[in-house]
Formats: structure tokens, C-alpha cells, sequence
């Protein structure tokens, strides 16, 4: 608002108001065509787009060098032990394969042939022991039994705490064959044979009993200890059942290791 100063005192050129509509009026309107300065320019908004792959810039696993070095370590080291345990074996199966080779093998069996029937006034039997092995068998001792059994009952098959008779040798050599006659004594105080009776005799050939000879052989090689159990049965007489399926499951050797 504007004041001049006249002989009558102040006098009022304007008012505010009279002031702001003239400044409006001056102004011209925003919108109008002619006048293209004051148009207004459009909104341009740069974005920048994030590159390819910055949202997550944690790299995956896969990509991650120290993994597959890590994978690859735990997988050799697998391989190693799998390959370490199969060498394990393969060389055990080698060792005992070798150990079976070249162990001795003691085998007992009856001589052939058998004396006749008539012969038998003792109970005895007459054995051969061969080396089969590719070793010498050292310290061998042979202990066996040689009994009458009745027919249905069959042998108890114990070598131990009984009358029994033995046999040592020092040495048996690869293929070499020792042969003896195991001759039972009357008991275990007395050394003196045991005779066959009459009765016994009788028996035999009727087929109401049978002869058993069983027993254990022992002996060492460069392997270690070994041992052999046999068992076999003589019977006089045809159709008839004799129990003797004990016998042939006694005989056995010992596990080479």
C-alpha cells in the first residue's frame, strides 16, 4: 500500500486488495494456448534399473569354489577307504589261499585191505596216516578208540576218560605214509589187548553190532597247530540199519587262518 503526501494530509493511492487482484490480472493464465512459455514440461523420472543379478549378490553354493574342493577331498578320501578295505580282504583271501597250499594236511584212514573176518580175535584196528600237505608235519600224535557197538545205539564218540591207545612220530614228510594197528587194551590199567569173545564174535556177524575206530590226530607245521578227526565203521553183516551217521559227521579238520 502506497501513501503521497498532499497539502490535504495523506492520501490512500491503493488498497492491498485493489494490490492483489492487480497483480493477478497482470499475470497471465497458465493455460492458455498463446502463450507457450509457461507451459508446463512433463515429468521425466530416471530410473536406473538394477544390474542382472545385484538383488542377491550372496553367491550359491554351487559356485562357490571351496565347496567342490571340499566335495572333491571328502570323495577321495571315501574312495581311499574303499579302496584300502577291499585291498584288506583281497590280501587276506590271498594269505589263506596260500596257507591252505602249502599247509600239511595229516589224512588217517583204514588200511586196505581189511583183515578178514576170522582174523579178529582183538579189538583192533589198523589205520595208515599219510601227509597230503606240502609241508612236514612235526610233533604228530595220534590217540584213538576202537569199540563194539550195538547195532541200534550207535558210538558216543568220547575219546577222553576212556581206554584209548596212542601213537607219536616226529616227523611224517610230504606224501610219506606211516601205517599202525590200534589195539585196545583190556582198560586203562591194564595194557594187555582186549580179546573178542564168542559172543561178540557171534554179535558182529549177525549184525547186531559193529566195530568203530575214531579219534584225533595233532600236529604242528610253520603255520602253526593243526589237528584231524576221523572216524569210520566196519560191519560183518548186509540188510541191516546200523546207527552210524554220528561217526561220519565226527570226522573234521581243523580252520586254517
Amino acid at each position: 500500500m502506497l501513501h503521497a503526501l498532499s497539502k490535504e494530509g495523506y492520501v490512500l493511492i491503493s488498497t492491498p486488495r485493489q494490490d492483489h487482484e492487480q497483480a493477478q490480472g497482470d499475470q497471465p493464465k497458465p493455460y492458455e494456448s498463446g502463450d507457450s512459455s509457461l507451459r508446463q514440461a512433463p515429468l521425466i523420472i530416471d530410473v536406473k534399473q538394477p544390474p542382472k543379478g545385484a538383488q542377491n549378490t550372496k553367491p550359491k553354493w554351487y559356485n562357490n569354489p571351496k565347496w567342490w574342493k571340499a566335495a572333491f577331498q571328502f570323495t577321495v578320501g571315501i574312495a581311499g577307504i574303499g579302496y584300502a578295505i577291499v585291498t584288506y580282504f583281497q590280501w587276506r583271501d590271498l594269505q589263506h589261499n596260500f596257507r591252505v597250499d602249502e599247509r600239511a594236511w595229516i589224512r588217517i584212514s583204514p588200511q586196505t585191505p581189511e583183515s578178514p573176518f576170522e582174523d579178529l580175535n582183538t579189538v583192533s584196528s589198523s589205520v595208515q596216516i599219510v601227509n597230503e600237505g606240502k609241508l612236514p608235519a612235526r610233533m604228530v600224535y595220534v590217540s584213538s578208540i576202537v569199540e563194539i557197538v550195538k547195532s541200534e545205539q550207535g558210538s558216543s564218540l568220547n575219546l577222553y576218560g576212556r581206554p584209548s591207545q596212542g601213537a607219536t612220530i616226529g616227523v611224517v614228510f610230504p606224501r610219506q605214509v606211516e601205517k599202525f594197528t590200534f589195539n585196545m587194551p583190556v582198560s586203562m590199567d591194564r595194557p594187555d589187548l582186549l580179546p573178542i569173545t564168542i559172543a561178540e564174535k557171534e554179535d558182529l556177524k549177525s549184525g547186531k553190532s559193529f566195530l568203530v575206530t575214531f579219534g584225533r590226530a595233532e600236529y604242528v607245521d610253520d603255520f602253526g597247530p593243526h589237528w584231524t578227526q576221523f572216524c569210520w565203521w566196519r560191519a560183518f553183516s548186509r540188510n541191516v540199519f546200523y546207527k552210524a551217521a554220528g561217526c561220519s559227521a565226527y570226522g573234521a579238520v581243523d580252520e586254517t587262518r
